[in-house]
């Protein structure tokens, strides 16, 4: 269950992937692949398949997350409090450790 903000409001006893990240992230990999290896500008690319440009351009920079950030979403390991905003937002930082740090992933966390 998440708030208005995207919180969750239940926090379960395992870790548990936010399935809509995990969805956010994939697309993102997937369109930036399809974009290096097709060579497409993002119009076409989007037009083709019936997407929304703003969509792609929203999304993509979550290929740019570090790896301790991806894999701390992809194991349901991020913080409670993090959205997806979030995680654009911190996309958009080119230091690593410091998206980690705004996030709320201490060290152990990060790099586990």
């Amino acid at each position: 269950m998440l708030s208005p903000k995207g919180e969750d409001l239940v926090l379960p006893s395992k870790p548990v992937p936010k399935q809509h990240i995990v969805e956010a992230i994939g697309l993102a990999y997937r369109w930036h692949d399809e974009l290096v290896e097709s060579g497409d500008h993002i119009k076409p690319f989007a037009d083709r398949r019936k997407i929304g440009r703003t969509r792609i351009l929203k999304l993509l920079p979550l290929t740019n997350l570090g790896p301790n950030v991806l894999r701390n979403a992809l194991a349901g390991t991020l913080p409670p409090r993090v959205t997806l905003d979030d995680l654009l937002e911190a996309a958009d930082d080119l230091d690593w450790s410091r998206r980690a740090q705004s996030l709320g992933l201490d060290r152990a966390n990060a790099t586990a």
